[in-house]
């Protein structure tokens, strides 16, 4: 596997795939045979739950071999709602219950009454992935209810090991959306700041989790065999037709990342991506910058990111 897939596995980035709500399962077995990606996301839906067994299934000698670190199949509920934190906890027991495999994740969404869930359904055990997010300002929030809730796991015996965890940044809807208003505000400062909003945001995010995750809190988390919760980029495959479409898998480049595609855009990335090394952490000084250019022109970013955050719960 001679393509910039294989260089993202040797810079430590999982490839998974964002796998459509019809499953072409001999094409999914041929992409984990080959080592083209190690993961799976999967859309809710009447199959939802036996397509998370077969899955699982398939991938769970990639998480013996790694360790449980991948090998992963994320599900997201169809039956929450972004404000209901009792029932994202019951909904996603549920769900973990009925696939009864160690190597899923159940979505929650990361609005408020979804990180709050975060917490006790890592402290039973119950693997989670958060998203989509679109701040590093949630992003943080997602971090803390990983850290409370493995230690919580920890006190009651759990493994730590065995408690996965992601948190899913979305990239080109963000992008999008504040395109638009860059356009609208219709200056020549406005729209030199058009496709930088997903970069600088999911930058800003890898920089707490670098933060996160080298403090004395974790390492104590670490030392009990807990791994740390992966950033994962999803929507990563840029739409917009005066820009490189494959840039955002070039520059968040980062080991121990994910990096989700749908298959129209998995192969076009193996074939075209220009993979230079670990990129993610570049520029967080610019990245920060870049919000306060945002408010110059009037954006309001965290009114952008609640409005994203209950519109794709």
């Amino acid at each position: 596997m001679n393509n910039a897939v294989a260089r993202l596995a040797a810079e430590g980035v999982s490839v998974w795939l964002e796998a459509p709500e019809v499953l072409d399962q001999a094409r999914i077995g041929e992409l984990v045979a080959t080592g083209q990606i190690t993961g799976l996301t999967l859309t809710g839906g009447d199959e939802a739950i036996d397509a998370a067994r077969w899955a699982c299934d398939l991938l769970l000698p990639v998480w013996e071999r790694t360790g449980g670190r991948d090998g992963l199949v994320s599900l997201r509920d169809p039956a929450a709602r972004p404000a209901d934190t009792a029932g994202h906890v019951r909904e996603a027991r549920y769900v973990a219950r009925e696939t009864g495999r160690p190597n899923l994740l159940v979505t929650v969404p990361a609005t408020t009454a979804g990180v709050a869930a975060i917490t006790p359904l890592l402290a039973e055990g119950t693997g989670v992935q958060a998203g989509p997010v679109f701040s590093a300002r949630r992003y943080a929030q997602v971090v803390r209810a990983h850290l409370a809730g493995l230690e919580q796991a920890g006190r009651r015996g759990l493994d730590l090991s065995l408690i996965p965890s992601t948190a899913a940044f979305r990239l080109s809807p963000l992008d999008t959306e504040v395109d638009k208003l860059l356009d609208r505000a219709g200056t020549d400062e406005s729209k030199a700041l058009r496709g930088r909003a997903a970069l600088a945001a999911a930058r800003l995010a890898h920089r707490t989790f670098t933060e996160r995750y080298a403090s004395p809190e974790w390492r104590a988390l670490a030392d009990a065999g807990a791994h740390p919760q992966r950033l994962l980029w999803t929507d990563a495959y840029d739409p917009a037709p005066d820009r490189r479409p494959t840039r955002y898998v070039e520059e968040l480049v980062a080991p121990g990342t994910v990096t989700a595609l749908p298959p129209s855009a998995l192969a076009d990335v193996a074939a075209t991506a220009l993979i230079a090394g670990a990129r993610a952490h570049r520029e967080y000084a610019c990245s920060d910058r870049l919000f306060g250019y945002l408010e110059w022109v009037g954006i309001k970013y965290d009114e952008v990111v609640d409005d994203l955050e209950y519109a794709h719960a």
